[in-house]
């Protein structure tokens, strides 16, 4: 995979990647947050019961 940079547009900024993410998996699985951070036994439990009752 390749990507094209314009290097006269770079801000010298890393991207966000994980704030990103979280964001993205909050739209999916809202319940699974807790106090703005993954509870993750929740998450794992709603991924467990979408795989035995789809």
């Amino acid at each position: 995979m390749r990507y094209d940079v314009d290097m006269n547009n770079l801000d010298g900024q890393s991207a966000d990647i994980t704030n990103e993410q979280l964001a993205k998996l909050y739209k999916v699985f809202p319940e699974a947050f807790s106090e703005n951070e993954v509870d993750f036994d929740i998450h794992k439990s709603i991924l467990l019961r979408s795989a035995i009752f789809p």
